[in-house]
This record gives structure tokens, sequence and C-alpha cells, in this order.
């Protein structure tokens, strides 16, 4: 047994539970560097190196630059259409700029194809609260966000607002202020922001191009942004496919122009985050998916019990929810360090998961200090390489130290 262990067996019993909720803002900043996982055999996000305290790890993308070969940065997956996942781009991973503090994404792909309004002849035919986009992205029955998220997922995704300077004009539209919505397009502003990996000019440059989502070789399509034409009612921006282009004059009529959803969620909502691709080594490029905090699921400890190295911990999971497609399948161990800044042990209970009267138990990593925070999640994982593109959601609720 470790030295440490020693000077805390005689007191194997002394277990202090105090009931909280994972807090993620409490846990301090985490460390930068992160050592990938081995990409053979099936992913799990339990491997060493895998997953981390909230999203800090996730990078900024490469500001662009006139030699760009395309948009360089990170991804995250989140949300399905189609049954299919989605990949996002990531184009901060820690903004206050559209109201908290939030990781603005912005759709890899161009999901499918629709006019901006059906009504060119109106007034405020290019205006985006008005138009036929908003409903299909937000409000309609059938909408986007009502669609392809799950209810965690939709419950993290922060209403958005922004207002922008409606004078600076460029390439002849007007940026376009943000109201509330969950889901939105980019303006012409957000698709020309160099820290957000896109070329200032608006010219044809190869960081805005995007691929079909059913398509991934085709980068020659087009997508709608939701800034208006400053001359015309009835045109509204939009990046030319198959040069990057952002132009002005396209009426909003056309259906066959791509739409690429962008959204913020809240940081507060995240977890953890866990590499999916752990093969990518460089600065850019790796894919992530979130682990969500789940309001609907509980997770209650029994009277903890430690032999030697081993802990056992006994539990009763509860679900008040059983509609909204998570359901808690592991019960997985915490440790970090005493400020919560990182991890020093992540792994599932062994014992055969159940919902009441269950047991698991775990080893104290050889790491283990008795002023480390232990932590009990049950959680709704997705596991395996058919499986890791799925959000992944988790509950604490006792935090306790082991003295």
């Amino acid at each position: 047994m470790k030295s440490i262990k020693t000077q805390i067996l005689s007191i194997l019993t002394a277990f202090a539970l105090a009931v909280g909720s994972l807090c993620l803002p409490d846990m301090g900043v985490l460390p930068s560097l992160v050592v990938p996982a081995s990409a053979d055999g099936e992913w799990s996000k339990f491997t060493t190196g895998v997953t981390t305290l909230g999203t800090t790890v996730i990078g900024a993308p490469k500001a662009a630059g006139t030699n760009e070969s395309g948009w360089v940065g990170d991804y995250v997956y989140y949300g399905q259409y189609n049954s299919n996942p989605v990949k996002y781009r990531v184009l901060t991973p820690s903004t206050t700029a559209f109201g908290g503090t939030t990781m603005l994404l912005d759709c890899d792909t161009t999901l499918f194809e629709d006019a901006f309004r059906d009504e060119w002849q109106a007034d405020d035919a290019n205006v985006w609260t008005a138009s036929d986009l908003y409903k299909v992205l937000n409000t309609n029955d059938d909408s986007f966000l009502k669609t392809s998220f799950t209810g965690a997922e939709a419950a993290a995704i922060a209403e958005s607002t922004v207002n922008h300077d409606e004078s600076a004009v460029k390439r002849y539209l007007r940026p376009a202020d943000l109201g509330g919505e969950k889901i939105f397009l980019l303006d012409v502003e957000e698709a020309t922001n160099r820290n957000y990996g896109y070329e200032t000019t608006g010219i044809s440059n190869n960081t805005r191009l995007k691929s079909k989502f059913t398509d991934e070789n085709d980068h020659a399509y087009g997508w709608w942004l939701r800034s208006p034409d400053t001359y015309t009612a009835h045109r509204a921006g939009y990046v030319y496919g198959g040069r990057g282009d952002i132009l002005y004059y396209l009426n909003v009529i056309n259906d066959d122009v791509g739409v690429s959803p962008a959204f913020n969620i809240n940081l507060t909502s995240v977890i953890f985050s866990s590499v999916i691709n752990p093969g990518a080594t460089g600065t850019y490029g790796k894919e992530y998916k979130l682990t969500l905090k789940d309001s609907n699921t509980t997770i209650a400890a029994g009277d903890i019990s430690r032999d030697g190295d081993t802990v056992t911990v006994p539990y009763t999971v509860t679900d008040s929810n059983t509609t909204d497609g998570i359901a808690a399948d592991t019960v997985s161990v915490l440790i970090t360090n005493a400020a919560g800044t990182a991890i020093k042990y992540y792994a599932p209970l062994t014992g055969t998961f159940a919902m009441t009267d269950a047991s698991g138990t775990f080893d104290l990593p050889a790491t283990y200090a008795a002023t480390d925070k232990v932590y009990i999640l049950a959680e709704d994982t997705h596991e395996g390489n058919a499986a890791r593109y799925l959000t992944d959601y988790a509950r604490s609720r006792y935090r306790f130290p082991l003295i």
C-alpha cells in the first residue's frame, strides 16, 4: 500500500458525505496538456487522456490568412440530423459576446437546402427574424431545434443575443442582430471574423467552403447568411459555393441554397469533453463530444466502505423523466485533485449496473491523496467506435473525502 494510504488507513469508515452538484466553474482552470490515448481498439471515454473536465482543452481555430487552404480548427459533434451525428466547427471555445459564457459552433456542412423567405415581395423579405428560415430552424413544430437534439442538448443551447453596428456594411450587406434565438445563421461580420477562422475580406477564400451533409467530398455548395442586402429587400447575403465569396444579390426565394446552422452552448451545462479521434496529435483538427448535465437523473450513495485500496459504493439511481431519450447505464467515479483542476481517476464502477439496490467497487489510484475530491456520477454513455459521436449525459449528487 502506498504511504499516503497508510496514513489514512485507521479511519477507513469516517466518510463525510456532502450533498451537492458537480459545478464546473468551481473546479478552476484545466491544464492545457492532454495526452491522446491510442487509436487502437474500441473507443472509450474512460481511456486515460481521452476525457477532461469542462471544455478548456478545446482550442480556438487558426486565424485565417490569405493563403489558407481551408478552415482549420477543432470540432464538436452535437445532436443529429436525419439520425446521423452532426459535426460543428468550434469558432470560439469560450466567449461572452452572445450573452453568458458560451462556445460558438458553426455547422461544418450544409444540412439541407431551403429558401430564405417565400414571400419575396414583402417589405421585410430579407430580415432574418421575419424569414422562413428563422421558423424552420427555431419555431416550427418540426423545426431543426425541436427535432435534431435531445431535451438536454436543446436546453444547453444558449439564447444568443448580439448587437452589431449595422452601419458597418461589408460586401453590400449589413450585420444582423440576434435577439435571443437559439439557432441562427452567421451574418457577414461573423463570416469574416479572422478569429473565427474566416477570411476578413469576403472575397474568394477556402475558409468558408462547405460540403453538403450528404456528400462530404463536394465543397462547391453555397450557404445563406442572415445579413440583408443594403439596397433591395428581396435579396440576402450568402456564401458562394466553389469559391467562398460573400455575395449580396441572391433572391430570398431561391430554394436550392444550403443551410448551415450555428448556435452557442452554455459552458455551465458541460461536465466533460472527450476527444473522439485520439490519433490526432497536431494543434488543430481534434474532434470532441460533450458530456452534459442531466437534470432529470439523481444518484444517492449508501454506506460507503473501504477494504484496503478497494472502495465499495452502494447506490440508487432515479430518473424523473423516462421519455427524454436519456437513461443512465453506468455509475462511474471521478477523482480530482484538491483544487478540482485535473482528473486523477475516471472509470466505471466494477459490477453490474442497476437502478436500485445496486453496488459497485473501484480501486484507489496510486496517486490518491486525502485532500482529493471524489464524485460518484450516474451516466448515460455512448461507448465504442460507432456510438462515440453521440452526446453523453451525467449527474453527480455526492462528493465525499475518503478519510
